[in-house]
C-alpha cells in the first residue's frame, strides 16, 4: 500500500506541470489499486484530493473535467469487493473496528481517541523527529525558511494542506463514530510524508554538507537496525519468553496433520492465525473460525478442529459452528488430541488441541 500511496502524491504532484489523460487514467488506476489494498487508503486517497482542491497551483488540474476518469476508475474496480463486502461486513472489519475500540460517542470517547491519536504518530515519527532535530534545528521553528524553489514552495502548501485535512477527517472519525484507539501502522499512509514536508521548509543548499553526512549516516544505521532488531525478535523467542508468529511452528503442526492422513481436510480454528495458517499448509478448501461471519463449509470431507491454550474442551463457539456445518453435536466429538511441536530455534514446544474427523467418522456420528 505504502508504494501505492508514493506513486499517488507523486502523480499529484506531476499535475503541477502536465496534465496530460494518461496522466489522469494512471492516477485513476492507482488509487483502485490502492483501495485494493488496504481500507484506510480511501482516508488517504480523499485527503489528497481535498488538499488538492484548497491549494491554488492544483485546483485546476482538479477541476478538470478529466478528474471523473480519476473518480470513476477506482470505483469500477472496487466495485466487485464492495458488492462482497455488503454481506460479509464482519468479515472485511470486523477486526479492525474491534482493534480500534469504538464506543458510543460523547467526551471520554474523544478524549481517550485524541490521547491515542498524539501517542501514536509521536511513536511512528520517532526516532526520525529527533534525529533531524538534531540536524537541522531551523527547519522545526515556526516560521519556515524560503523554500528551493516556486515548485518546493507550492508542493509544502499542498503537504501542509494534506496534513490538516488528515488530522480534521481523524478528529471527526472520533468525533463521530467513537473511535478511540489508534495504533501507528494505521497511520503509515499519512505520516510518511512528514519528513519530506519537514525538508521542504527549508533549502537544502544552507543545511551544510557536514550536517546532511551526518543524518544520512545515522539514517542509514537505523534502517539496517530495524531488519537486524526484526531478525532478533523471531531469533531469540526464548530469551524474551514470547514468540512472534513467525516463531510458531505451525508447518511443523500441519505436516503431522498430513502425516495422520488429514491433507485438504476443512480447518475450524479459535484463530485467524492458526486458522489462516492451516489453510495454507494443508492445502484446505475452507476455514471456519468463531465470530466471522464464513459462509458455511457444507457436511463433506474430513474436518480439523484446533484451538489453543491449556483447555481440554474446545471453545463453546468453536463447537457450535463445526456443529451448524457438520451436523455433529459437541457431546458426540471424541477426545482431543495434543500436537506438539518446537518454537522456531528454541527447545520450548507449541501446544494445541486438535479433534480429527475422517469422512468415515463424520457419517457414524451423524447416525447415532
Amino acid at each position: 500500500m505504502l508504494a501505492l500511496c508514493s506513486l499517488s502524491f507523486y502523480l499529484v504532484l506531476r499535475f503541477r506541470a502536465r496534465r496530460g489523460t494518461l496522466d489522469y487514467l494512471l492516477l485513476g488506476l492507482v488509487l483502485g489499486l490502492g483501495l485494493l489494498s488496504k481500507y484506510n487508503f480511501a482516508l488517504f486517497a480523499l485527503a489528497l484530493f481535498l488538499a488538492a482542491l484548497l491549494t491554488p497551483a492544483w485546483r485546476a488540474a482538479i477541476r478538470d473535467p478529466r478528474i471523473l476518469l480519476v473518480i470513476a476508475i477506482p470505483v469500477a474496480l472496487f466495485l466487485p469487493h464492495g458488492l462482497w463486502i455488503q454481506g460479509h461486513v464482519e468479515a472485511a472489519t470486523g477486526d479492525t473496528l474491534q482493534a480500534l475500540k469504538v464506543s458510543e460517542p460523547g467526551l471520554d470517547a474523544f478524549r481517550r481517541g485524541l490521547g491515542s491519536l498524539a501517542y501514536e504518530a509521536w511513536l511512528f515519527l520517532t526516532p526520525f523527529w529527533l534525529v533531524a532535530l538534531l540536524a537541522f534545528p531551523r527547519l522545526f521553528r515556526w516560521r519556515a525558511q524560503a523554500a528551493a524553489g516556486p515548485f518546493a514552495a507550492d508542493a509544502r502548501g499542498l503537504l501542509g494542506r494534506f496534513f490538516v485535512v488528515v488530522f480534521a477527517l481523524l478528529l471527526v472519525m472520533i468525533l463521530a463514530f467513537g473511535f478511540s484507539q489508534f495504533k501507528a501502522r494505521w497511520l503509515e499512509p499519512f505520516l510518511f510524508l512528514a519528513p519530506l514536508f519537514l525538508f521542504l521548509r527549508g533549502d537544502p543548499e544552507t543545511w551544510g554538507r557536514g550536517r546532511v553526512k551526518a543524518y544520512l549516516g545515522v539514517t542509514l544505521v537505523l534502517a539496517a537496525l530495524v531488519p537486524a532488531l526484526l531478525a532478533a525478535s523471531v531469533l531469540g523467542g526464548s530469551f524474551r519468553g514470547k514468540f512472534t508468529r513467525l516463531g510458531y511452528p505451525l508447518p511443523a503442526i500441519a505436516a503431522q496433520l498430513r502425516a495422520a492422513g488429514f491433507d485438504g481436510s476443512r480447518v475450524y480454528a479459535d484463530h485467524r492465525f492458526v486458522g489462516g495458517a492451516l489453510l495454507a499448509h494443508l492445502h484446505s478448501p475452507a476455514a471456519q473460525v468463531p465470530g466471522v461471519e464464513f459462509a458455511p463449509a457444507g457436511p463433506d470431507g474430513p474436518v480439523v478442529m484446533v484451538w489453543q491454550g491449556p483447555a481440554e474442551e474446545p471453545p463453546a463457539d468453536l463447537v457450535g459452528i463445526l456443529a451448524r456445518d457438520t451436523g455433529v453435536p459437541g457431546d458426540r466429538l471424541p477426545p482431543p488430541i495434543t500436537l506438539r511441536a518446537p518454537f522456531l530455534h528454541s527447545d520450548r514446544e507449541y501446544e494445541i488441541r486438535a479433534v480429527l474427523l475422517d469422512t468415515a467418522l463424520l457419517a457414524a456420528l451423524r447416525e447415532e
